[in-house]
């Protein structure tokens, strides 16, 4: 059995509804499962209002997990009223990677987020993406988002956080990447 951590903010823990929802880690339980890999242990550490900067305070917390995947999902928060300047994400981001190991390391980018300027939101992807490409799997959520037609279909009211629909997006292409990682390790 695989013990999987989902390390984030609030998307991580399932904002919906204003509340958080159990709705991340099973969508990709479930997804991963329908793909043949249904035993897995699964920790959620989403966290509201997290930045990258607050995710090095826990970082210790997260690498005692002993986990075999981790999907780390920051970024969102740090580019709300620019918490956390671009080249300080990366930095950040390069430290969890680096504590956790790139070889256990699922990375996901920031999400179209509606109310911000779209080309300071395309700098922290490409600082993101950057990072990623040391990683297990760099998943793009900005680019996955934007190439539909209809966009906002998949974020709630807020502009920010995702709805079942973006929920649903998220979790099969997590699924999808945890699964290359899997057969990778099984051969």
């Amino acid at each position: 059995m695989r013990k999987i951590v989902l390390f984030g903010d609030s998307i991580t823990g399932g904002y919906l509804n204003y509340q958080n929802s159990d709705i991340l880690t099973e969508m990709t339980a479930k997804h991963l499962s329908n793909m043949g890999f249904p035993d897995n242990q699964w920790v959620n550490h989403g966290v509201n209002g997290e930045t990258s900067r607050d995710a090095l305070r826990r970082l210790a917390t997260i690498a005692a997990e002993n986990a075999d995947l981790v999907v780390v999902f920051f970024g969102d928060n740090d580019i709300i009223d620019e918490k956390v300047a671009v080249a300080e994400y990366q930095a950040n981001l390069q430290k969890i990677v680096e504590q956790l190991g790139a070889d256990k390391v699922l990375l996901v980018g920031p999400t179209y987020i509606r109310s911000v300027d779209q080309s300071l939101l395309q700098q922290y992807v490409a600082a993101a993406e950057a990072v990623g490409k040391e990683t297990v799997s760099f998943l793009n959520m900005y680019q996955h988002m934007t190439v539909y037609p209809g966009v906002n279909e998949f974020l709630q009211t807020d502009g920010l956080h995702l709805s079942e629909a973006g929920y649903d997006l998220l979790s099969s292409l997590i699924a999808r990447d945890l699964k290359v990682k899997m057969l990778k390790d099984s051969n």
